[in-house]
């Protein structure tokens, strides 16, 4: 099947030289002259690639990639446009755009574009093949693999809770592959990221009218969803309203769409995930206590990442493997500090935050060895900014203090200590041979000043 791209840009112009380039490297190519096109394009038929203009009439590229990563879409996107910034483009990564292209996109690039997607597409297929992964060796994870195997077969309703960046998404997406459902649609909402009036609309559909802006009939996820599966990530972010609605669908599976009378009913089973304890806002009436008993029939919690450190280290591996394939570069080796700083880091962002920081290192490396200084600030422990020295302390017995805490400082790295100290490394360990032959005397202990060795 060939690779499918979809052109977003309201220029015909850009479309046409775009859409050229594309059908000579091989892909099939749908066209939106808008926004609202496009939305109604990835509805109707999946793509490997989107390629949109930032700036549009009415919807703009980054308002059409938040609503687009709102519904559960993934989609490899890359923003392109002549009106580049470094506030659009950071503003585009962060809501999960894959690149960031400035006009006229030259030849060259589109290719490596294309050859980067279709790599990362055949390794999503392979997985697939597969089936989705939890990776980990702890009990914990154990424990998870065991109910998401009791879980898969029945239809019942579950709630999977876990900090942001345990890998709920997985969790669900195994549950599904494993149930009956299998071969039916696994249909994604972000509740957190849908506006509060968009939400209802989102999820049960909406007739032409039903407000303003609704120029069209649309079909809701649960509607999408039915005889599969339907994932509602951070449902803790749900109205009241559409909470109502939400036990309704659960109770007896049936909705209306907004701004119709007619009854529909769907055969969607729900998942529902939290990095909220439900059962607390349930008690500060912040969440209906019935939906959370109707949501609460069989839990599965995920622990963070840092009470499962025996897992880092495979994670580690597993990632790095993908960012390496992605890259088409071997799989660099981790140096024994960056190892060693993995175990004692409490990662508040768990396993999302080592991909993160894992990314980050394989750029820096330029790949060679991940080494401490590949890794954001907030992973390498901070050295001692002063050094010590009573006063009375020869010079011969300051440099040998100077040395032997600089060596601590670095995790006994002599590379680094003599880059500290301004000293080659055969200089350095001259000196470490005659701290090894017994040379200087002991500090004084009486009160002294402070001296700062060079950085």
């Amino acid at each position: 099947m060939p690779d499918r791209l979809l052109l977003v840009d309201d220029d015909a112009d850009t479309r046409s030289s775009l859409a050229a380039i594309a059908h000579r490297e091989g892909w099939e190519v749908a066209e939106a002259a808008s926004a609202i096109e496009a939305l109604d394009a990835v509805k109707m038929r999946s793509f490997d690639l989107i390629l949109c203009d930032l700036v549009m009439p009415d919807i703009d590229g980054i308002e059409f990639l938040r609503r687009l990563r709102a519904t559960g879409n993934h989609v490899p996107f890359v923003m392109v446009t002549g009106h580049a910034s470094v506030e659009s483009a950071v503003e585009a990564l962060r809501l999960g755009a894959t690149d960031y292209l400035s006009k006229p996109v030259r030849l060259g690039v589109l290719r490596a574009l294309f050859s980067k997607t279709r790599k990362a597409r055949d390794r999503e297929r392979d997985e697939t093949e597969d089936g989705p992964r939890l990776e980990g060796i702890s009990d914990a994870i154990q424990g998870v693999r065991e109910m998401i195997d009791l879980a898969a077969p029945s239809k019942s309703t579950v709630l999977i809770t876990g900090e942001t960046g345990t890998g709920k998404e997985i969790v669900a997406s195994l549950i599904h592959a494993k149930s009956p459902r299998a071969a039916g649609p696994f249909v994604r909402v972000n509740c957190a990221a849908l506006p509060e009036n968009l939400i209802e609309s989102e999820l049960f559909g909406h007739e032409k009218g039903a407000f303003t802006g609704a120029d069209r009939a649309r079909a809701g996820r649960f509607e999408v969803a039915n005889g599969g599966t339907i994932f509602l990530d951070e449902v803790s972010e749900m109205s009241y309203a559409a909470q109502a609605r939400l036990l309704r669908v659960l109770q007896i599976g049936e909705f209306e769409r907004v701004g119709s009378s007619k009854t529909q009913k769907t055969d969607a089973r729900v998942i529902a995930a939290t990095n909220q304890k439900l059962k607390l806002l349930a008690d500060e009436k912040r969440f209906r206590e019935d939906l959370y008993y109707r949501l609460h029939v069989i839990e599965i919690h995920i622990p963070p990442l840092r009470e499962r450190r025996e897992d880092i280290a495979l994670l580690t591996r597993a990632i790095l493997s993908r960012i390496a394939h992605e890259a088409g570069r071997p799989v660099p080796p981790l140096a024994e500090r960056v190892r060693r700083a993995f175990d004692a880091y409490a990662w508040p962002g768990n396993v999302r935050e080592l991909d993160h920081v894992l990314e980050h290192a394989f750029i820096l490396s330029r790949g060679g060895e991940i080494r401490l200084e590949d890794l954001p600030p907030e992973l390498r422990p901070e050295r001692p900014r002063s050094i010590q020295i009573q006063v009375g302390t020869s010079l011969e017995s300051a440099e040998q203090l100077i040395i032997r805490q600089t060596l601590k400082a670095v995790d006994d790295d002599k590379r680094e200590a003599a880059r500290i100290l301004g000293l080659s490394r055969s200089a350095l360990y001259r000196r470490l041979g005659d701290q090894k032959n017994g040379a200087g005397e002991t500090p004084h202990s009486e009160d002294g000043g402070e001296v700062t060795p060079p950085a």
